[in-house]
């Protein structure tokens, strides 16, 4: 449930996507609805991203590497499917929005959504890795140099045991018994 709303937000922008690429400039997105929806797809994937930094600032504190950070967040971004499912349903959407046009065929739009989503899903992972990082960094700051302190060593050579004690603790391995 915890991915969902991350599914409905890069499903939007896969949905644009894959329409640029079926229509390219022919008409808009959603028709008489198509400021909205790029407003909307703005201010969703603004808040998702927002929301991915907000939740890997809050981590950085008790993980000790942003690769780290970055593995216990990456659970957040949506599957594969439920993002193809997501892009799907916001380009079905937008048709439905759109003044009569001439379709593209079907084949063509399904692949264009799967390599939208694809792509989306790769660009998800590559900024939460960037936005660990920055939180990472937020988190290190700059290196304080240490002041060096000096210890002593003394001169006293090491004290050995006598040969004849540490001859007295070895010990002879157990016999061997025979089975015939």
């Amino acid at each position: 449930m915890r991915r969902f709303p991350g599914a409905l937000a890069l499903g939007l922008l896969a949905a644009f996507l894959a329409h640029t690429v079926v229509y390219g400039n022919d008409h808009i997105m959603g028709g008489f609805y198509g400021a909205a929806l790029r407003t909307f797809a703005l201010a969703v994937v603004f808040g998702l991203v927002v929301s991915w930094l907000v939740i890997c600032l809050a981590s950085r504190r008790r993980l000790c590497q942003g690769s780290v950070l970055t593995a216990n967040i990456r659970q957040l971004v949506p599957s594969f499917t439920g993002l193809f499912a997501a892009s799907f349903g916001w380009f079905w959407l937008a048709e439905a929005l759109e003044d009569g046009h001439a379709w593209a065929p079907t084949g063509y739009i399904v692949l264009a959504l799967f390599l939208a989503a694809a792509l989306i899903r790769l660009l998800a992972f590559v900024g939460l890795r960037a936005l660990a990082k920055i939180a990472f960094l937020c988190e290190s700051g700059n290196f304080n140099d240490r002041i060096p302190s000096w210890t002593a060593l003394t001169d006293r050579p090491a004290v050995q045991a006598p040969v004849a004690r540490a001859l007295r603790l070895f010990s002879r391995p157990p016999p061997v018994r025979f089975s015939y």
